[in-house]
């Protein structure tokens, strides 16, 4: 039986050596102590409410300080959230809801509470820059997200499952959920190469590999990369610097390294589809 060897970490350097182990330590005391995954979530929510107050005073070091602190918290307790749910196998179609609701909120909170501290004689393309990063936010975070759970889902073997609604979600549900699978419907020739019986496992696990250094390449792109950037543009003099990266930096790097995975995934179909024929 074919073993596939250990995937390279495709999670930014923060998750890897500050957020997931912080988590893991935290997670037993929370089981101990019966605290839910939902309350941990909630708890996330509470940081970052309070980090956007502190960053209502983003000016001031210490303030900006306190609001990036904060946001490292609700870091993670939103890893905490899903560990504590795996773990006493309590996972919920409500409680996913709410982690993700969690995590726009938070981002939500902030945004609006920088743009509200702006001064009324910021350029009027300044205003049109913080519109413009929320709106692109979450379309980046739908096409990252989803090329990561494509990738999680490969290494498993599994083929893409058609999405249903949640009893729970709405409008930016079906948003996020739309454009994942709009940059989702190129790649399912691939699931059906990748699934085809008798392919060569190691020419799989090959192909996943290859995908890696570009999903590194997007973790920019991650909750943890925007909370930093947030922080940097506050020190430097303006959180106008973050929405101009949003719009102008992570913007081409979404799009760099959907086109590295669209390229990965066509040197698939081109190598591997007469084995999958030849084996189906």
């Amino acid at each position: 039986m074919h073993n596939p060897p250990p995937s390279p970490s495709i999670d930014d350097l923060s998750n890897r050596w500050l957020v997931h182990p912080a988590a893991r330590r935290l997670v037993p005391l929370a089981i101990r102590r019966g605290v839910s995954a939902n309350t941990v979530s909630i708890a996330g929510l509470a940081c970052g409410f309070l980090a956007a107050l502190a960053y209502s005073r983003w000016w001031d070091g210490a303030w900006a300080v306190a609001g990036f602190l904060l946001m490292i918290g609700w870091h993670i307790c939103d890893g905490m959230d899903g560990m504590i749910a795996r773990a006493t196998k309590s996972a919920s179609e409500a409680g996913r809801l709410l982690d993700g609701l969690c995590d726009y909120t938070t981002f939500i909170l902030v945004y609006m509470v920088l743009a509200a501290t702006l001064p009324w004689d910021e350029p009027i393309e300044t205003y049109w820059a913080a519109m413009a990063a929320g709106a692109v936010h979450a379309i980046q975070s739908a096409l990252y997200e989803g090329a990561r759970e494509r990738h999680f889902r490969r290494l498993r073997g599994e083929q893409a499952q058609p999405w249903q609604a949640s009893r729970f979600g709405g409008a930016l549900e079906r948003l996020y959920v739309g454009v994942n699978q709009w940059a989702g419907a190129p790649t399912r020739v691939v699931d059906e190469v990748l699934a085809a019986p008798g392919l060569n496992a190691a020419l799989r696990d090959r192909y996943v590999q290859a995908a890696v250094p570009w999903l590194r390449f997007m973790t920019l792109l991650s909750a943890n990369g925007r909370t930093l950037a947030i922080f940097l543009a506050c020190l430097a003099g303006s959180p106008a610097y973050f929405w101009w990266w949003e719009v102008a930096v992570l913007t081409p790097i979404t799009a760099i390294g959907l086109i590295g995975l669209r390229r990965t995934d066509s040197r698939l179909v081109q190598k591997f589809a007469p084995q999958a024929s030849a084996a189906g």
